[in-house]
């Protein structure tokens, strides 16, 4: 009887095996050789989990020493001005770094030293001289190439006040991000398109937005990022990101996002922990300006909004808001959630704002402006760039540049109180100087650094017709116009660039003191929920997958977004199919009908190899793509 028994057990399990073969032969058919290979994480980070071990293996060696160092020129491959001097030394000791003969700062006491080399000289030889301890120089050759989609900053006028501040460049359009020195020596850059607001952390890295899965200025999320490229931490937010960032003095950041990531039906301003990336708190500015006027117009506070920038007053609660659509700085209590003055001209609100509008007593009102911040006096700057967004080409209004003969942009600071304005200072350029997009303006230490970041060029403006939309398909007649005045308001720097600048800052590579560069922290921080999966044996779609059609759109995809350039329809519905080689498929909602695509996802697979396919109004498409989770 037992023996029947083991018969008939060893007989189902050669069924199941045997099941299993055909399912797994029938499944592998959509896996083919010359498939593109996607990973579930973004290139850049399947990457740099590479180059870590790399990093480990050199520093774990006995190998090299102060007499054989390990040099790695671009260590991340995204950062070409920089590299890492990896050695070990006997005693314990620290490490004096001069870079092209200029003493730049020194290392932490220790016996293994991963040096950071920043800020070389591109397409040159760069001398670096390491002293260890009080008297043995090493001196390290390390030859960089040209740079290549990096335009040159011509510099007018510089006077040197601090030789380490670098001009840190963004732009979501052009070339990425970059820095030059006052001389206009390019001294770092990205390769990778990283882009939007710079905002230092104490520990010398910064955070930015992160290219994959954005629309225009709308992120899913950003990145804590150091000068050689390496992401320490990465975010992808139920909440997305735009625009600005700030570092409170509770070490929580401030930004700019939505009730939904990328495509939002509420424009917020929000609070999250930087450690996990959770929401701690958020102003909702649809709630805020419909509580006053239930009848304002809603796309003007969904993501249609330009809330390219705030600041945050941590003292009094106050956050600023530049509302570049509604050509508006507007102040909210962030506390009570609710309008302290709005600054704009006339025509934009209902009368039923009309107890929080400010009245001028000079200057001018706000129109299409960039970067508010309040200043150490209370008074509040902004880039007023002259041109009236509300009314403007992007809804409709004038685009002839023709038009805009008598325009002009300026730099502008105001004392507001009991509702009343009052310009304090400005600087316009003669006003010779237009630029009706992006631009920054701050203050470093007392000196004020301006960036016209879309001037047109006077012979664009001159020229029959010449149009503002045409001036944004490319940079071809665009330039920044920077310069940066003292505390006397005299030009410490004046220069052009080719390209549209975002944000120019103003910053330093290197403190005083480094610590050991730190290959290992890395942190995944994701509040996006989990995508909804629908478990699917193929089987039941072989014939749909069999027949699918070559989907001949660029796409690629990871487990947090999936970027295509195929134009979907209002009514389209569209699902994300990720098939195995065991017989099961994977169906995640993309777009559903009258819905924009799902930007942020979540999708969470076992680790294996996935054939990705795209079902569009119930056509099969196949990608020729294989992800790899």
């Amino acid at each position: 009887m037992k023996k029947n028994i083991g018969i008939t057990l060893i007989i189902f399990l050669l069924i199941i095996l045997t099941i299993f073969v055909i399912e797994y032969n029938k499944s592998k058919k959509y896996f083919t050789d010359n498939m593109v290979v996607n990973y579930s994480l973004s290139s850049i980070l399947e990457e740099q989990e590479k180059i870590n071990h790399e990093i480990e293996k050199y520093a774990s060696s006995s190998k090299y020493t102060i007499d054989n160092p390990k040099v790695i020129l671009n260590p991340y491959k995204i950062s070409p001005l920089t590299a890492l001097i990896i050695f070990k030394t006997d005693d314990l000791c620290s490490i004096s770094v001069n870079i092209n003969d200029e003493y730049i700062f020194e290392m932490e006491k220790s016996r293994k030293h991963i040096i950071p080399i920043y800020g070389m000289y591109e397409d040159k030889i760069n001398m670096i001289t390491l002293k260890i301890g009080d008297n043995r120089l090493k001196e390290i050759e390390i030859i960089t190439n040209k740079a290549s989609n990096v335009n040159s900053l011509d510099v007018n006028k510089a006077i040197f006040d601090n030789y380490n501040d670098l001009y840190f460049m963004t732009s979501p359009v052009g070339t990425s991000a970059s820095a030059y020195d006052q001389n206009g020596n390019l001294k770092w850059y990205l390769t990778e398109r990283f882009t939007m607001d710079f905002e230092w952390l104490d520990n010398g890295h910064f955070l930015v937005g992160i290219p994959n899965a954005s629309v225009g200025d709308r992120k899913i999320g950003f990145v804590e990022i150091d000068y050689l490229g390496k992401i320490y931490n990465y975010y992808v937010l139920e909440h997305g990101y735009e625009f600005e960032f700030q570092v409170l003095s509770n070490g929580n950041y401030m930004l700019c996002g939505g009730d939904k990531p990328v495509f939002y039906d509420k424009a917020w301003i929000y609070e999250i922990d930087s450690t996990t990336g959770e929401m701690i708190n958020y102003i909702d500015l649809y709630q805020i300006f419909k509580e006053i006027d239930s009848d304002f117009d809603s796309n003007r506070l969904n993501y249609r909004i330009i809330r390219n920038s705030f600041y945050y007053n941590e003292n009094t609660g106050e956050i600023l808001i530049s509302l570049r659509g509604l050509n508006s700085v507007v102040s909210v209590d962030y506390i009570k959630k609710k309008i302290n003055y709005i600054f704009a001209p006339a025509g934009i609100y209902s009368e039923k704002f009309d107890e929080y509008l400010v009245s001028l007593d000079s200057g001018r009102f706000p129109l299409g402006i960039h970067s508010v911040f309040m200043t150490e006096e209370g008074y509040i700057g902004f880039i007023n760039n002259g041109y009236d967004r509300f009314n403007g080409f992007e809804v409709g209004g004038e685009d002839r540049v023709s038009l805009y003969k008598d325009a002009y942009s300026s730099a502008e600071i105001y004392s507001i109180v009991d509702k009343k304005a009052r310009l304090i200072w400005s600087y316009d350029g003669g006003k010779d100087i237009f630029t009706h997009q992006y631009g920054s303006f701050n203050i470093y230490n007392g000196k004020k650094l301006i960036n016209f970041g879309w001037t047109l060029e006077d012979d664009y403006r001159d020229k029959q017709g010449s149009t503002l939309s045409d001036s944004e398909k490319n940079t071809d007649n665009t330039y920044a116009k920077i310069i940066e005045f003292n505390e006397n308001d005299e030009v410490l720097f004046d220069a052009k660039i080719a390209d549209g600048k975002y944000r120019i800052f103003k910053h330093f590579l290197y403190g005083k003191n480094i610590d050991n560069f730190d290959y290992e922290d890395f942190s995944f921080n994701i509040t996006v929920p989990p995508s909804d999966i629908e478990k699917i044996y193929t089987t039941s779609i072989e014939k749909e997958l069999d027949s699918a059609i070559l989907f001949e759109n660029k796409i690629s995809y990871t487990k947090f977004s999936i970027d295509t350039d195929y134009i979907f329809d209002e009514y389209d519905e569209a699902y994300i199919l990720l098939v195995d080689k065991y017989g099961k498929s994977y169906k995640i909602t993309y777009k559903e009908e009258q819905n924009n695509v799902i930007k942020s996802l979540n999708i969470d697979l076992k680790k294996g190899e996935y054939a990705l396919y795209l079902i569009i109004n119930n056509v099969y498409f196949k990608t020729n793509i294989k992800v790899i989770y």
